[in-house]
């Protein structure tokens, strides 16, 4: 049990208020705690089985927002179709910070977890894509550097 109260904020106080809304129409206290034996076995082994899942999917994220920002950043364009191709991975990037953003915004929804504690990492991702996101808006500096884009007439124009 504490490898879930570690993980994901997990929390069995919210579990058992969880457990007692759900059971508060219930009188015979037999059946009221048998139901809450059942409910909670049951909860725990989906969140067992989500967190080991969910963990693997947010590191995948981690790894692919990670190893697209290399690729991009060993990137130097000369030419329009590197340029666009570093574009490309820096988009992905991006594409993985929205995946775990959501990915966490759906653990937070179906664990019983103390949802105050994703504010924290969830600014840190926030953080991450403002910060690739001036990496692509700053890649327009190559733009005019490019051997196969001309400016003409004030726009650049591929040639």
């Amino acid at each position: 049990m504490s490898k879930l109260e570690a993980t994901f904020a997990y929390s069995q106080t919210q579990a058992k208020k969880f457990i007692e809304k759900t059971l508060k129409n219930v009188n015979n206290e037999e059946e009221k705690e048998a139901l809450a034996a059942k409910i909670m076995s049951e909860k725990e082994n989906y969140s067992c089985w989500l967190i080991e899942d969910e963990r693997s999917f947010i590191s995948g994220c981690c790894r692919r927002m990670s190893t697209y920002l290399k690729a991009a950043n060993k990137i130097y364009p000369m030419y329009y179709k590197e340029y666009i191709y570093r574009r490309l991975k820096i988009n992905e990037a991006l594409e993985a910070c929205d995946d775990l953003l959501e990915e966490l915004q759906f653990v937070a929804e179906s664990l019983f977890s103390d949802k105050n504690k994703y504010s924290d990492i969830v600014l840190k991702i926030e953080r991450a894509q403002a910060m690739i996101k001036k990496l692509r808006q700053s890649d327009n500096r190559f733009l005019k550097k490019l051997i196969d884009v001309k400016m003409i007439d004030g726009k650049l124009v591929r040639a």
